[in-house]
């Protein structure tokens, strides 16, 4: 009895508390790294397994008709822009340098990319460094974002419903 309730207590913190989920991700050298924090961070983070990456696979000679969409995929886009709309962004910092080799194309980008140096209430730590000479990509990001699991309990029955 006091095992169950143990374990439901513990269930109940952990749709309850918030989430926390880390990414850092680094172009040149390639660098994937995936952090946890359950229970708000009061258990500290767990690095999760991650692949080694692949090569991508070699394109067919020749294309067939594309297959009607699985209802997974179908429903897929609803989930994710659910997920997102709930998930709030604590941290983003990191650099990026980059160049089209094109000074028109290059500041184009740049200016695509300023809400993310800027939009986040000016809290950003997104460095963005155009090139305006040469074609290039590399740099490093970390993003730290949170959500309470509990609120993605209706996306996710909506998710199931649609697929089932």
């Amino acid at each position: 009895m006091v095992a169950g309730l143990a374990v439901g207590m513990v269930a109940l913190a952990a749709l309850v508390l918030p989430l926390r989920l880390a990414v850092k991700i680094g172009i040149d050298p390639w660098l994937f790294d995936l952090r946890l924090a359950p229970f708000a961070g009061l258990v500290g983070w767990l690095r999760l397994p991650h692949p080694a990456p692949r090569p991508p696979p070699a394109t067919p000679a020749r294309r067939s008709p594309p297959p009607r969409l699985p209802p997974i995929l179908r429903a897929l886009p609803d989930l994710l822009a659910a997920v997102v709309d709930r998930t709030r962004i604590d941290r983003l910092s990191g650099t990026l340098r980059f160049g089209t080799g094109d000074p028109g194309l290059t500041g184009q980008i740049l200016g695509w990319l300023m809400p993310l140096a800027f939009g986040i209430g000016g809290r950003s730590g997104l460095h963005l460094v155009p090139d305006f000479d040469r074609a290039c990509l590399a740099g490093d990001a970390e993003v730290v974002l949170r959500v309470i699991p509990l609120r993605l309990a209706g996306p996710l029955f909506r998710f199931w419903r649609a697929v089932r």
